[in-house]
C-alpha cells in the first residue's frame, strides 16, 4: 500500500516514551528540484554512487543525472498496473519494481530492458534486493513475504507469520535477516537463510496503526519504522530484539496548546561515511530522517531524540525521503509532484 494520505488529528498529547523535540531546529537549505508536475510521487531512492536519484510515480518510474537534472530513463509499468516502489540493485546496473498488479519486475538500469517479471497472488507493496544483488524480497496484499532468486526469478522462501497486508520487507546490511511490518502491527525479524522467524514485537498495543517502512542501520544493529501514528521508532534487533529504543516525533508539530499529529511515510538511517572533509568521521546511524504528511522531512539524531534539522517546501504529504550514500544530500519525494533535493 501507498502510504496514507494526510491525516490530522488536533488535541492535548504528551510526549511518547524517550521522545524529545527541541523548539529551534534549523531549518534545510533546498538545493534544486529535480522535477515538477510528476503527479503523487510514491518513493525516491539515490543510486549507490550518488550520482542517479529514481522517483516512482504511479505510471512511471524516472531517473535523473542529479548533478545536471537531466532526464535519462524512463520505464513503464504493464497496462492496467501501477508502480508503488522502485529500488536500484547494490551496484546500481539494475532497477526492481513493485507493481498493484502482482508483479515484480527487474530492469536494466541504463538502457530500460526487462530482464525478469514474476508474478505474485496479489499486488505487491514493496521490493528490494540483497545486499549481494542475488535476491530480491517482495512484501505482499497477501500477507506473505516471498525470497526470490533476482536472476532466473525462483521463488526461494515464503515467509507467512503476517496476518494482514505487509507493506515493508527488507534485507539487513549482511543480508543474514530480513525485517518485516505492515498492518497488522507486527515488526517481525527473519533468518533470511533459513526463513525461520526469529523475532516479533507489537508495534501499537491498541493495533491501530499501519507501519509503512522499516530500514537497518549500517551496522544493522537497529531498525527505523514508520507508522501511522505519527513517530518514528528506533528498534534495537539484536539478541532478543526487535526491543523498542527511542520514539521520534517525526509527525508532531506543536501550534499553541495543541500538538497537530500527521503520518509518518518514510524514517532512513544516516549511511555509514568513512569521512567528510573539515568535517567528521560518521561510522553510520546517527541520524535518522522521516517523511510525513506534513509536507516536511525532519532529521533526529538517534542517540537522544533531538530534532536537528526540518526540510519544508512541499506543498503536499512528502510521501519517501532519502540520504545520499556520502551523507551530504538528502533527496524528498511529495505528492505535489515534485523531486526536491537538499542539503543535508
Amino acid at each position: 500500500m501507498a502510504a496514507g494520505m494526510a491525516l490530522f488529528v488536533i488535541g492535548c498529547m504528551l510526549a511518547g516514551p524517550q521522545a524529545l523535540t527541541v523548539s529551534h531546529p534549523k531549518t534545510g537549505r533546498l538545493l534544486k528540484t529535480l522535477a515538477t508536475d510528476l503527479g503523487w510521487v510514491e518513493s525516491v531512492a539515490f543510486s549507490p554512487n550518488g550520482r542517479q536519484v529514481l522517483a516512482s510515480v504511479a505510471q512511471v518510474v524516472k531517473i535523473w543525472n542529479i548533478e545536471t537534472g537531466a532526464l535519462l530513463l524512463s520505464l513503464s509499468p504493464d497496462p492496467d498496473t501501477t508502480f508503488n516502489s522502485a529500488a536500484f540493485s547494490p551496484n546500481g546496473t539494475r532497477v526492481v519494481t513493485a507493481s498493484t498488479g502482482g508483479t515484480f519486475t527487474v530492469w536494466n538500469a541504463a538502457q530500460g530492458k526487462k530482464l525478469l517479471q514474476k508474478s505474485g497472488l496479489s499486488r505487491f507493496a514493496k521490493a528490494e534486493f540483497s545486499p549481494d544483488g542475488k535476491q530480491v524480497v517482495t512484501a505482499g496484499d497477501d500477507a506473505t513475504v516471498a525470497i526470490w532468486d533476482a536472476k532466473t526469478g525462483v521463488k526461494q522462501k515464503e515467509l507467512k507469520d503476517h496476518y494482514g497486508h505487509v507493506e515493508t520487507a527488507k534485507f539487513s546490511p549482511d543480508g543474514s535477516i530480513v525485517v518485516t511490518a505492515g498492518r497488522d502491527c507486527y515488526v517481525r525479524v527473519y533468518n533470511a537463510t533459513t526463513g525461520k522467524l526469529r523475532a516479533s514485537k507489537r508495534e501499537d498495543v491498541n493495533c491501530n496503526e499501519v507501519t509503512f517502512s522499516a530500514e537497518f542501520s549500517p551496522d544493522g544493529r537497529q531498525v527505523v519504522t514508520a507508522s501511522t501514528s505519527g513517530y518514528a521508532t528506533v528498534w534495537d534487533v539484536g539478541g532478543d530484539g526487535p526491543q523498542e529504543r527511542r520514539k521520534l516525533e517525526a509527525g508532531h508539530e506543536e501550534v499553541g496548546p495543541w500538538k497537530l499529529v500527521a503520518y509518518v511515510n518514510s524514517a532512513a538511517f544516516s549511511p555509514k561515511v568513512r569521512s567528510r572533509p573539515g568535517c567528521c568521521v560518521f561510522r553510520g546511524g546517527e541520524r535518522v530522517l522521516t517523511a510525513s504528511s506534513d509536507g516536511t522531512a525532519r532529521m533526529f539524531d538517534t542517540e537522544t531524540g533531538e530534532l536537528l534539522k526540518t526540510f519544508k517546501g512541499h506543498a503536499s504529504k512528502v510521501s519517501s525521503a532519502v540520504f545520499s550514500p556520502d551523507g551530504s544530500k538528502i533527496v524528498t519525494a511529495s505528492y505535489d509532484g515534485t523531486v526536491k533535493v537538499w542539503k543535508a
